[in-house]
């Protein structure tokens, strides 16, 4: 009866310390900034993408997928390190499921470059503040050179 009891104690302690670890995990990672975007309408959508003067970023995800925080972060980061460069805009997946399943979203994050109404490009996969910035600037000498 002992061992039984030692071996449930051990498995506790176990249980315990993973519960700690997420605590502290949460804690340090802050919360998510996909939690504050909200349902987005068409309208606001398509007038965004509208915008003439700088290329839109749009990032579609969701709040329970790690990688697309890691992206939300690195798009504010890009944000703030390059102001007024491109207009960013995270579409959370499980509020605009309409709009996911038009551009044929079927993996997370997926990050699509828009400029004056037009796809221009799409990426799948998280990506870090230097990556969006150097994929940004690819595409535009490629638009650049195009016109």
């Amino acid at each position: 009866m002992r061992s039984i009891l030692q071996a449930l104690l051990r498995y506790v302690n176990w249980i315990v310390l993973a519960l700690v670890i997420f605590v502290v995990y949460r804690a340090v990672s802050g919360p998510s900034s996909v939690t504050n975007h909200p349902k987005i309408s068409d309208e606001q959508f398509e007038s965004t993408l509208k915008n003439d003067s700088v290329p839109v970023i749009v990032k579609f995800g969701a709040t329970w997928c790690p990688p697309c925080r890691t992206t939300d972060k690195a798009l504010a980061e890009f944000e703030k390190s390059t102001p007024g460069k491109a207009e960013i805009m995270i579409v959370d997946i499980d509020l605009n499921r309409e709009l996911a399943s038009r551009f044929s979203v079927r993996s997370i994050p997926h990050t699509f470059l828009f400029f004056r109404g037009k796809m221009i490009d799409e990426q799948v996969g998280g990506m870090d503040a230097d990556e969006i910035n150097s994929w940004l600037d690819k595409k535009l000498i490629n638009i650049s050179a195009n016109n």
